[in-house]
């Protein structure tokens, strides 16, 4: 009888194809038998990505992006799987979104690019 592991599953989006390519590059080489991981540069595409497969363990998700913007994104997530787990990225500087987004979903974590390995691992 062999035994079935369960891999959690990752959805990064991200518009930069650098950042999706190195957080796919972490996931395979830190947690390699953990977790499978599914990027997308373009948000929109993402979005339909989601409907159709979501809810993830986790979502990896840009606020600053052409078409849907992660802070767009979040509540037609919400709307759709209202625990869905997600960990906000952003290289923008701004405050008051970063506040609003604080008290509208506490439980997510935002984590300011540029990034540290310790820093984003310790998210997983």
């Amino acid at each position: 009888m062999s035994e079935c592991k369960y891999m959690e599953e990752i959805l990064v989006i991200d518009d930069n194809e650098g950042i999706t390519e190195t957080i796919h590059h972490i996931f395979k080489e830190v947690f390699a038998e953990k977790y499978t991981v599914t990027t997308f540069n373009d948000s929109e595409l993402a979005f339909e990505y989601y409907k159709n497969n979501g809810p993830f363990d986790k979502i990896i998700l840009d606020l600053d992006m052409p078409k849907l913007s992660g802070d767009t994104m979040i509540p037609m997530i919400r709307d759709l799987h209202q625990n869905q787990k997600i960990l906000i990225i952003t290289g923008k500087d701004d405050l008051s979104l970063e506040q609003s987004l604080y008290e509208s979903y506490p439980e997510y974590k935002i984590l300011k690019k540029p990034f540290s390995l310790e820093d984003f691992t310790q998210e997983f």
